[in-house]
């Protein structure tokens, strides 16, 4: 068979299978270079399922919608990691420094959550309504794409101050305590002390 309407659909099948293949390396890259930068391999696991939820979240809405699976559409899966991954590197850095200050995990993890969490929700209200003007756009592609990405980016708030803090709070290894005491309580024991 030939011709270009049949040229045009092996090529965008190529191209989809291409995207979905890169998508997955680029996946697997992040996970281990985020347990290369914890320097932990169990943060790399905890942080698989909170990143791969967007992707899953978009792929059920795309079939629950009708949308066909084109180039355009298959971009949004590669937006929906990156910003997952943001987020999650983001809670991340916060919670670690929030145990070194306490020992308690379920007190770094709401620590975290009010402090890495307010920055998150912001930046995603923010990029939604940006990207819901687009929405009203006549151009039925860039209507569509605005509209998985508002998807993918509510399901990566969903993923990051939802299944995050949840596989923290499951899997996370807390470091013995003994008779260490958090450093947030030496220097206020300290301070108490100090001279006027």
């Amino acid at each position: 068979m030939t011709g270009d309407a049949y040229v045009s659909s092996v090529a965008i099948d190529r191209l989809i299978r291409d995207l979905f293949f890169s998508l997955l390396a680029a996946a697997a890259v992040i996970f281990v270079v985020i347990g290369v930068l914890f320097r932990s391999p169990r943060i790399g696991l905890i942080s698989t399922l909170p990143n791969i939820t967007p992707l899953a979240i978009v792929l059920g809405y795309m079939g629950w919608r009708g949308y066909e699976m084109n180039a355009t559409n298959s971009l949004v899966f590669s937006i929906s990691l990156g910003i997952a991954v943001d987020d999650t590197i983001h809670f991340l850095a916060r919670f670690k420094e929030e145990t070194k200050l306490s020992n308690n995990r379920s007190l770094a993890i709401q620590r975290t959550l009010e402090g890495a969490g307010k920055a998150i929700v912001l930046t995603t209200f923010l990029i939604v309504s940006g990207l819901s003007v687009m929405m009203f756009s006549s151009f039925v592609p860039t209507r569509r794409m605005a509209e998985l990405v508002s998807i993918s980016l509510v399901a990566a708030l969903v993923g990051g101050l939802l299944l995050l803090p949840a596989c923290l709070a499951l899997f996370w290894k807390q470091r013995s305590s003994g008779n260490e005491q958090s450093v947030v309580h030496d220097a206020q024991t300290i301070g108490k002390h100090e001279p006027p």
